[in-house]
């Protein structure tokens, strides 16, 4: 499991449980979804999805992600995917490790391995 303290610590954009959003994000930290978002996501760091976060994206390309809420479409993760107990997910995972808990519904396809192709173009640093 990803640690969630150290993981926190670095989250520096949060969408909140009453928000709802639309368009691309671009974000060179994490970034925290407990509200509603549609469009497209790149993350250099980690993607969390609250309990009653909503995503739908054509796709999001991060370094890891953590789902406990909704999830709808592609997802590219340069290492690890955990799906949380509740996560809803639809659609097609790209990582190099998935952790999925019991209580997760899982409708999708899953490409796993040491090379992931085509490998995420995640913004750089400033």
């Amino acid at each position: 499991m990803l640690n969630k303290k150290e993981a926190s610590e670095k989250l520096d954009t949060h969408l909140g449980s009453e928000s709802k959003t639309k368009g691309d994000l671009t974000c060179t930290g994490g970034l925290r979804v407990d509200g509603d978002f549609d469009g497209n996501i790149n993350v250099r760091g980690l993607l969390i999805v609250g309990k009653g976060g909503k995503v739908k994206v054509n796709e999001a390309k991060v370094k890891d992600a953590v789902i406990a809420g909704n999830f709808e479409g592609k997802l590219w993760a340069e290492n690890r995917v955990e799906l949380e107990k509740g996560a809803n997910f639809k659609g097609e995972i790209n990582c190099k490790i998935l952790v999925i808990e019991e209580g997760v519904t899982f409708n999708g396809s899953c490409s796993m391995g040491k090379e992931i192709t085509p490998k995420p173009e995640l913004p750089k640093k400033t």
